[in-house]
């Protein structure tokens, strides 16, 4: 058996897969499919935080974020790589410092080696497109050996701190970067 409702739930025609787009803009946030422009007409309270669409003129889903106050690829990122680096940081052999973006939300991965007399105040800057509009946690990080646990965080100048932590790093130490954040 083939077709809709009729234990198989894959489109087998564009009859069936016409009926699917239709059933699934029945069930609340999304609208169907509609090219750019239709996809732009919406406004007011049709257009709210979440709402999705699927549009025919880039063939991906497109959705409204009211944080970001624009229509977003929700399958799409974008990645950066630091801006500069502290003084007395430089990233880490074999773990390049990533940084990675999907609509508002930002991960970070990698690590960074410390030499002597390094601030914690300064380990490196995110480009702007991955800065935060408030200081927002990033994650809990652990040095090589245990030697240090923190919380870093991300200023809205795009310094990555750790501020809260215990004990120290010796020069040529590796502290591990992990986590993310949302812009907004």
């Amino acid at each position: 058996m083939k077709g809709l409702g009729q234990f198989n739930n894959t489109p087998q025609t564009t009859a069936d897969l016409n009926k699917l787009l239709e059933l699934i803009g029945k069930m609340g946030n999304y609208r169907g499919a509609m090219t750019e422009g239709e996809r732009d007409l919406i406004l007011g309270a049709d257009r709210f935080d979440g709402l999705m669409v699927f549009n025919q003129s880039s063939g991906r889903i497109n959705v409204w974020s009211d944080d970001l106050f624009d229509w977003w690829d929700p399958t799409s990122e974008d990645t950066y790589y630091p801006d500069s680096f502290g003084a007395g940081w430089s990233a880490a052999s074999g773990y390049p410092v990533v940084i990675r973006v999907f609509g508002d939300r930002v991960h970070i991965e990698g690590a960074v080696v410390v030499a002597s007399g390094a601030s914690f105040d300064n380990i490196l800057t995110v480009p702007i497109a991955a800065r935060p509009g408030t200081i927002r946690w990033v994650g809990a990080t652990v040095g090589q050996g245990a030697a240090i646990t923190g919380m870093l965080d991300v200023t809205t100048a795009g310094r990555i701190r750790l501020p809260y932590r215990t004990g120290s790093l010796a020069a040529g130490q590796l502290l591990p970067l992990s986590g993310s954040w949302t812009l907004s």
